[in-house]
């Protein structure tokens, strides 16, 4: 998922992301692929098991 994409399901605006994406603060782990920015999906993989009461 790209870097405005994942702002969003955060419900944090884009330029904030942007922000902390620069100065290496995002939660999450991030790449670049090409000129964007993409959060990794695996923390989505891993929320999604854990709310559904699988392993932690």
């Amino acid at each position: 998922m790209n870097l405005k994409e994942w702002a969003a399901s955060q419900g944090i605006a884009y330029i904030t992301a942007r922000r902390q994406y620069a100065a290496g603060t995002l939660p999450v782990p991030t790449y670049r692929l090409g000129r964007r920015a993409a959060a990794d999906r695996a923390r989505r993989a891993v929320e999604a098991v854990t709310a559904a009461g699988g392993p932690a």
